[in-house]
């Protein structure tokens, strides 16, 4: 929280978009730092979770405001790892009636049906699931800790709810057969989010 704000009005900041939103100017936003999960395949080795307060939250959101944006990307590696603290947050959005829209980065075993009604009701149109695999053994490789059964269940949910999903998989992991991910391929169709996206696996040192 003793970090200042973005200095947003030194950038041209009405001439960004997103290519998923249908509002006129939006911007990225951090709230939370690190992420506290293992997962084998990612970049991010940091697993202390640091977060802003909700309030201090809430003050960025309101400067934004005054600026003419209105539409908010949340790129914390993961928003959700906090329950009680994103509630919070969305909560204040409803109770300070904060005419605004966004989205998130969440991990499918941090969110449930209840989470997913505040947000939806505090402005939230689309959420970014990492769900990596449609196959099981590949899943328990990559440590991503979540079941397919999990992953069919909270994309159900966030549709009924009518909350945008994005869902971002990877294929091409050491061992991985063809067989698995065509296997991926069509379960990504079976669940039938509304955005889809697709990488291939690239080693790193």
């Amino acid at each position: 929280d003793s970090l200042p704000f973005p200095s947003r009005h030194l950038l041209p900041h009405k001439k960004y978009f997103s290519g998923v939103s249908d509002k006129k100017f939006i911007t990225t936003m951090m709230t939370s730092r690190g992420c506290p999960f293992n997962c084998l395949f990612c970049y991010t080795k940091n697993r202390i979770f640091r977060a802003r307060s909700p309030e201090n939250v809430i003050k960025e959101i309101k400067e934004c405001i005054k600026m003419g944006i209105t539409e908010f990307e949340l790129y914390d590696d993961t928003f959700t790892v906090n329950k009680q603290r994103s509630l919070k947050i969305a909560q204040k959005i409803i109770d300070e009636k904060l005419n605004i829209t966004w989205g998130c980065r969440a991990r499918i075993n941090t969110v449930d049906e209840e989470l997913l009604r505040i947000f939806k009701k505090a402005g939230c149109v689309r959420i970014n699931y990492g769900i990596e695999s449609g196959n099981a053994e590949i899943l328990r490789k990559i440590r991503k800790n979540i079941t397919i059964e999990q992953i069919e269940k909270v994309l159900k949910l966030t549709k009924k709810i009518g909350i945008t999903s994005i869902a971002y998989f990877m294929i091409g992991f050491p061992e991985e057969s063809k067989a698995q991910i065509i296997e991926t391929i069509n379960f990504a169709k079976k669940i039938d989010p509304d955005y889809c996206l697709f990488c291939i696996t690239v080693p790193y040192p």
